[in-house]
């Protein structure tokens, strides 16, 4: 179980030497939400820890409303102390394999370095495909894969690689991947992966990328 870790680290979590890191993440996600998102959306962060980007996508979004889901009671009892929660903002603890929402309830799904903290990625995405709207988006930053050698490294370079596990979830869940982007490593972390995956149906062709 990593409740009990991320209850342990909660207090701190907001003084994180990887700061900058998710603070790049989060900036990243929201800059390609908001190009397929309207300003009214229903917005949900799976993972949300502390609340810090739902704060942002509550400035980018000023008529969304945002909601966050955490394994960590303490994880969500501070970002209640700091982000204030209101009509707009709201906190629920729950497994992302067991989300507490009615099918299409959200617009937009947002995920930040949660993904491979899942207990089961597959059900979990299953679940985020399930309270996506139709042409809803799902939106998730992770770390990137180890670099591949040869042909396949030189590509990959060129146009970020989804990260295996993160594929192979999102085709489990029916959803298509329509983008993906960068965001600079920090730290110990060289380099993470932007996926935008959508319900909406598209013709066959490349996946376009973002820098």
């Amino acid at each position: 179980m990593l409740g009990p870790h991320f209850d342990r680290w909660a207090p701190h979590y907001d003084d994180s030497v990887l700061l900058p890191l998710y603070q790049a993440a989060h900036d990243a996600v929201l800059v390609q939400a908001a190009a397929v998102v309207g300003p009214r959306g229903r917005i949900l962060d799976v993972g949300c820890g502390t609340g810090r980007l739902m704060e942002a996508a509550t400035r980018r979004f000023p008529h969304a409303t945002v909601t966050g889901v955490d394994l960590s009671g303490t994880m969500l009892s501070v970002a209640v102390v700091a982000r204030r929660p209101g009509a707009r903002l709201r906190f629920v603890r729950a497994e992302v394999e067991h989300l507490p929402f009615a099918d299409a309830a959200f617009d937009l799904v947002v995920s930040t370095y949660s993904f491979r903290h899942w207990a089961e990625p597959c059900a979990g995405t299953r679940e985020i495909a399930r309270v996506l709207r139709p042409q809803g988006v799902f939106v998730v930053a992770d770390v990137s894969d180890p670099p591949r050698r040869g042909v396949l490294g030189r590509m990959s370079r060129r146009r970020p690689r989804v990260p295996e596990a993160c594929a192979v979830a999102l085709a489990n869940a029916d959803l298509t991947v329509v983008r993906t982007g960068r965001v600079a490593g920090f730290g110990p972390i060289t380099e993470s992966v932007i996926v935008l995956a959508t319900r909406r149906e598209r013709k066959p062709g490349r996946v376009s990328a973002i820098m």
